[in-house]
């Protein structure tokens, strides 16, 4: 017994401490959340090992992921659909990390860099997250926070509707965010509104275009393309 809980424990701090990561020692925020940073046994779509957010901020997001879950349109078939019992939707999971693990034989360089975090993000879509969807429609955010990159790969359901062109053009859009001294948990709030809003439908244009601290009391001022934006806006004084 006491042998089953020390592995238990080496294996949670092996994860806890790891700086570097690869798709392979990536936890599951569905299988093992609190090794993501989550709650114990409470299944997420955010893994946050390395604590790059804030616990609240996450909740946030979580609630953002599931709301997007089950009121987008289902995109399978509609034998599909109707088997679905959990959601009917769009799934969008987000993982961030410290910093991508390179190997060896990879240069040292920002191009090879987003090769590798866009290759995890990938891994983790096609292979090790890939139980969740049934028609391809699931939606991966990677973020490493070291390296400065951001990048989203799409299910080939998802991607018929938001296109590797729309993602970028929606990135740059809110790269301030997620520069040094920016809000990462800000930045993802208003990521996946964006995603959101393409998903539903309409036409790309920024949700936000402002960058405005969280608690600085200057959310009048804010120029906001959107009605769910204002009830964003005080969501996130609440919990960021």
């Amino acid at each position: 017994m006491w042998s089953v809980i020390l592995v238990c424990c080496l294996f949670g701090i092996s994860h806890g401490a790891m700086i570097e990561w690869t798709s392979q020692d990536y936890p599951n925020p569905q299988e093992m959340p609190e090794l993501c940073g989550r709650y114990t046994d409470t299944p997420s779509y955010v893994c946050d090992p390395n604590g790059l957010i804030s616990k609240k901020s996450a909740d946030f997001l979580d609630h953002i992921l599931l709301s997007f879950q089950n009121d987008t349109k289902c995109p399978c078939s509609a034998y599909s659909c109707e088997r679905r019992q959990h959601s009917k939707g769009y799934i969008i999971a987000i993982a961030l990390m410290r910093k991508i693990k390179r190997p060896d034989n990879v240069k040292d360089t920002p191009e090879a860099k987003k090769v590798l975090v866009h290759q995890f993000a990938s891994d983790l879509r096609l292979r090790l997250w890939n139980s969740w969807a049934t028609c391809d429609e699931l939606i991966v955010i990677a973020f490493s926070k070291e390296d400065g990159i951001l990048t989203t790969v799409t299910g080939s359901a998802a991607n018929r509707v938001l296109s590797y062109n729309v993602t970028m053009a929606i990135q740059t859009e809110l790269a301030r965010f997620f520069r040094t001294d920016g809000n990462i948990g800000q930045g993802l709030h208003y990521l996946t509104l964006n995603y959101r809003r393409v998903l539903d439908g309409y036409d790309y244009y920024p949700i936000m275009y402002g960058d405005v601290p969280i608690h600085s009391g200057a959310a009048g001022k804010m120029t906001i393309a959107v009605l769910t934006c204002i009830i964003t806006t005080i969501l996130l004084n609440i919990f960021c």
